[in-house]
């Protein structure tokens, strides 16, 4: 199987090689959309150079994959077929293949929306539910004609190739796809480093890709020499996180994009249930749903439903002409897991002051919004205690995990998780999470001076504040 079929220059990776079934793949209608779909959504808004695609982010996670397979190949006996290596990488292709305009922060609204209303009709099939972009990636793959009508050109089963997508059938290599070590989350590091200017995903790839290999249960690990590299990965997609998706405006401009969502599936000026979308892409339809159409239904929202003094014309005009809510109070902290449940109270705290704040500023409740994302470890599992089979982690869960060959010394050929590992930084913080707590107000024309009253009146009478 020939992997050097056409080359792609990259600015990231440099010459990125795909084979002809990989090529085929790219130009179909459905791949293409990736063009329109921005990685880092609403981030341009505050770093202009971070307008990259998921498409070049795919190809990227493509070729990372491929040159996971080729270390492994060089570093162990193992016999990885082209064909299995041609699913891999496959994987890292397609992997984001599902996701809606603007990514996650249009899936957090829509999720919430469909949850409470799940409709299970008489064949027993739940297409009132919404599809997560990889169950999506999922559809796509075995719906769309293009796709199907390459795979059996080149005789590859869509069966297998969902089997590695959605890792249904965990084989060897899963940890390719799905880990604290996949090719999605090495390339998106390097990607975002490079087109935003924020140093913190500068990790070592050559290094990092070099040194993976398996242990004795043929899990996918990294030599003990690149135990450093390692560390450095999983500090660098916290900072990343910190100063990016995090970062005061970005999350701000969030909000109102997830309100904006929110009110359009509700007032049926949109539909993405999964009955609607499996329907999307059987009838050709997925290429239109991008970044861009969302764009245009906001605008043609302004002249319709979005009315002056709505909130929702608020929300639309914060994130169209970048009119973002403004940051009056926050309180960020890096805990141990055992308190979180304490830190969640504040936030019923925050919700039962806005009402007081809202009258003696005279700002309506609609226009303060609170902010607290999913509290952020450093690894997918955080516990500091031995993995086996019956002590704190599955074998699936271990597969997620970095791990280091070679140090149990009476043991050199098995493997230990990196945050078992002593004397890296990880280790200590595994058990860590960050927790972050903001609340955002639309203030009316931009008031800096009530600004400045509604932040110290927070600061000199809020309990949250003294806590």
């Amino acid at each position: 199987m020939n992997f050097h079929y056409t080359q792609i220059n990259d600015p990231v990776h440099g010459s990125i090689h795909l084979s002809e079934l990989e090529c085929e793949i790219i130009s179909t209608d459905v791949f293409q959309r990736l063009h329109n779909i921005k990685q880092l959504g609403l981030g341009v808004s505050v770093y202009p150079g971070a307008n990259y695609s998921r498409f070049s982010h795919s190809l990227g996670a493509c070729h990372i994959a491929g040159r996971i397979v080729d270390a492994i190949t060089r570093n162990t006996q193992e016999i990885i077929k082209p064909e299995e290596k041609q699913l891999y990488r496959l994987g890292g292709l397609l992997h984001d293949i599902g996701h809606y305009p603007f990514s996650h922060s249009f899936e957090h609204a829509a999720k919430k929306h469909y949850a409470p209303a799940k409709k299970l009709l008489a064949d027993g099939e739940d297409r009132g539910d919404f599809k997560d972009h990889e169950k999506m990636g999922g559809v796509i793959i075995e719906k769309s004609k293009e796709i199907q009508s390459i795979l059996k050109k080149h005789g590859i089963s869509t069966e297998k190739v969902t089997n590695v997508f959605l890792r249904r059938d965990p084989g060897t290599l899963t940890a390719i796809l799905s880990s604290d070590l996949d090719c999605d989350r090495l390339d998106y590091l390097m990607r975002t480093a490079h087109h935003a200017g924020l140093p913190y995903g500068n990790i070592d790839l050559d290094y990092l890709v070099n040194n993976i290999t398996l242990d004795n249960e043929k899990n996918v690990c990294l030599n003990k020499r690149a135990l450093r590299a390692a560390d450095h990965l999983l500090l660098s997609r916290y900072y990343d996180y910190a100063q990016l998706p995090f970062h005061k405006t970005v999350a701000a401009l969030e909000l109102s994009f997830e309100a904006i969502i929110t009110e359009f599936l509700k007032n049926g000026r949109l539909d993405f249930s999964a009955e609607a979308m499996i329907k999307c892409v059987e009838e050709d339809e997925w290429r239109d749903k991008d970044d861009q159409y969302i764009i245009t239904q906001m605008r043609n929202a302004l002249s319709k439903e979005a009315k002056e003094g709505t909130p929702l014309r608020m929300h639309i005009l914060a994130v169209l002409e970048r009119r973002p809510p403004k940051l009056v109070f926050s309180t960020e902290s890096i805990i141990d897991e055992g308190a979180l449940d304490a830190e969640k109270m504040k936030i019923n705290l925050l919700q039962s002051e806005i009402t007081k704040w809202s009258e003696k500023f005279n700002i309506p409740k609609h226009s303060w919004h609170i902010w607290s994302p999913q509290p952020l470890s450093l690894t997918k599992f955080g516990h500091q205690v031995p993995i086996t089979e019956t002590n704190g982690f599955d074998v699936t869960e271990k597969s997620q995990l970095v791990l280091i060959k070679g140090n149990d010394k009476k043991n050199p050929e098995s493997s230990t998780p990196l945050v078992s590992c002593k004397n890296t930084l990880v280790n200590q913080l595994s058990d860590k999470k960050y927790f972050g707590i903001r609340l955002y107000v639309n203030i009316p024309n931009d008031n800096k001076e009530l600004r400045k009253k509604i932040e110290n009146h927070i600061l000199e009478h809020s309990a949250l504040s003294q806590n």
